[in-house]
């Protein structure tokens, strides 16, 4: 499927990439950036990474993709005019304009590829590796994972929270007890969540915006007024304020009140009422402006902006109002992100298999195993650390780890984690990180492993004129050689279709087996059932497009998938491929 993303703000360079350098008022198609993963935006320039995983940059500095040898980008971060970009192998790279000691490297900028592979950052070759890499305004922060924190650049409002520090020393650590590190692509200040669950808050805080309960210069890290640490989910800083969304879909804000939307400007964090009636799932900020995106795939803005903030006759509002975007249906899955002066709405990219899955350790459907309390599924702990006995791991994690650790291994485990976040964990284990796969391969794997598959789907023979009724457990006890048989791993039914957990809900008793009433082919079930494990389909030369487009059109209700299913689209990919006709 192909990725859309729409652009809008200021475009002097070309950094919206939309082929001109027009300003766009409202969203409109970034024809230049195309099948992109990761997506970085200054001031002046872009840089993106395609899923072939080269680099491409787009705007001030217009360079033709660039592809590590041996290596790939793990994460891309934009700062006003500059750009870090830190690989798998854990090597760091700045590109863009670095004066002000925002790379720390011997050259100020960068501004081909060859001038920053040659100049590379290494500071931090010897030191403890890298955990995650971050942009301010003007200033470059690297979280090592034994979590100490270090920054350069910029310091003439303590962005480093290094007091009267100067900001050209090399490198400075700024904290040693930092779990999470948050700040914003246009911010001059910067929060982090301790190692002991409090919120720190350092940098500018002229209008409020360190959330420290007054509008006085602090110039070290400084206790934060909000406490409840568990539920932050994400904190973003602007020019003037800075904003926390919480994982109950919270939205709070302090600082410049024209940019918050708040009656005030105030100095701690506080309840944006306005969104009392909405649940944010993700929340971004750029130089004076926030953009919000609900649960129900509504995006919102706020603040202003010279360039405009996505309405026709508007460049301001000091309450969230909504963006219409044409080129997305009402409720399609999207996702936000925010440049110093420049705003991105794109199709989301979390799959729903993924989602599934996600699901899957939330509800705990059919588990047949804990750890630390958790329900879990041991066919799921084996595969996805490289056939480890699931009694092992649970020994290792409830003995060695505590519960923030052990959960985010099970998310890692179960498909939306960060494989950083667990490389102790899977060392422990024996494990090379390296040697690991995503969800995605790994179910691959075992899809092609027949001898591991634990149930069978029993699909009616078309040389069969015999009528057939659906039994009321949906069991078997004696194979009828009127059924053809389907191999699979009952967790992927389990996981991926509403309709097999509410048949194996009701079946009585152990069974191996279950008919499928669906009426359609084996061949197009086969296809539907790799789908499950792959998120693909794949047809073969044997196979009739315009019979499995027909028989597939109505699986996603009959089968009850998720609602955010690919395979709609993939349909429709197959029948524009193929040039087939709607079915009636």
């Amino acid at each position: 499927m192909e990725q859309k993303i729409y652009s809008f703000g200021n475009n002097s360079k070309g950094q919206l990439g939309q082929g001109h350098q027009r300003s766009c008022r409202t969203p409109q198609p970034a024809k230049e950036i195309k099948n992109f993963a990761k997506l970085a935006v200054g001031s002046e320039n872009g840089v993106y990474l395609n899923k072939e995983n080269n680099l491409i940059s787009f705007g001030k500095y217009p360079l033709k993709a660039y592809k590590f040898e041996d290596d790939e980008v793990e994460i891309l971060v934009a700062g006003y005019t500059h750009f870090l970009i830190l690989t798998k192998k854990g090597l760091l790279y700045g590109f863009g304009n670095g004066s002000d000691n925002k790379f720390h490297s011997q050259k100020q900028s960068h501004t081909t590829w060859t001038e920053m592979i040659d100049d590379r950052i290494k500071f931090f070759d010897n030191l403890s590796p890298i955990q995650e890499v971050f942009c301010s305004s003007l200033n470059s922060f690297v979280l090592l994972k034994n979590n100490c924190l270090h920054g350069t650049g910029w310091n003439a409002r303590n962005e480093l929270g290094l007091g009267e520090s100067s900001q050209n020393k090399n490198w400075p650590q700024i904290a040693n007890n930092v779990e999470k590190f948050f700040t914003g692509i246009y911010g001059h200040t910067a929060f982090y969540i301790s190692t002991d669950n409090i919120l720190y808050s350092f940098g500018d805080n002229g209008k409020g915006q360190c959330s420290v309960d007054h509008f006085e210069k602090i110039y070290r890290p400084t206790k934060a007024t909000f406490t409840d640490t568990d539920n932050i989910k994400h904190i973003s800083c602007s020019y003037s304020s800075s904003f926390l969304l919480t994982n109950d879909g919270d939205l709070y804000g302090c600082g410049q009140e024209t940019v918050t939307g708040l009656n005030e400007k105030k100095s701690k964090f506080t309840k944006i009422e306005f969104f009392n009636d909405h649940f944010l799932v993700q929340m971004d900020t750029g130089n004076e402006y926030y953009l919000a995106l609900t649960i129900d795939m509504r995006v919102f803005i706020c603040g202003y902006e010279n360039s405009g903030i996505g309405f026709e006759n508007s460049t301001s509002t000091t309450i969230p109002k909504e963006i219409k975007i044409d080129g997305f249906l009402p409720n399609e899955k999207k996702q936000i992100y925010c440049g110093s002066k420049s705003s991105f709405i794109f199709s989301a990219v979390q799959s729903s298999l993924v989602e599934d899955f996600s699901s899957l350790l939330k509800n705990g459907y059919f588990s047949d195993f804990k750890i630390n309390d958790i329900p879990v599924h041991k066919l799921l702990i084996k595969i996805r650390t490289n056939g480890k006995n699931p009694e092992v791991v649970k020994n290792l994690l409830e003995q060695k780890y505590d519960k923030k650790n052990i959960d985010q291994f099970l998310k890692y485990v179960y498909g939306h984690g960060s494989i950083n976040l667990v490389e102790s964990i899977l060392i422990d284990l024996q494990i090379v990180p390296k040697d690991c796969f995503t969800l995605n391969e790994d179910l691959l794997k075992i899809y092609k492993d027949e001898e591991s598959k634990d149930y069978t789907i029993l699909v009616k023979n078309d040389d069969d004129d015999d009528d057939y009724e659906e039994e009321e457990d949906g069991g078997e006890d004696e194979m009828d050689e009127s059924f053809e048989e389907i191999p699979v791993h009952k967790l992927l039914l389990i996981a991926r279709s509403g309709l097999f957990r509410e048949m194996f809900n009701s079946i009585k008793g152990n069974t191996n087996s279950v008919k499928d009433f669906s009426g359609i082919s084996i061949e197009s079930l086969e296809i539907l059932i790799k789908f499950f494990y792959t998120n693909k389909l794949e047809l073969t030369a044997d196979d009739d497009p315009q019979l499995v487009v027909d028989e597939l059109a109505e699986a996603v209700e009959y089968y009850q998938l998720n609602q955010s299913s690919e395979l709609p689209s993939l349909l429709q990919e197959i029948k524009m491929t193929f040039g087939l006709n709607q079915k009636d």
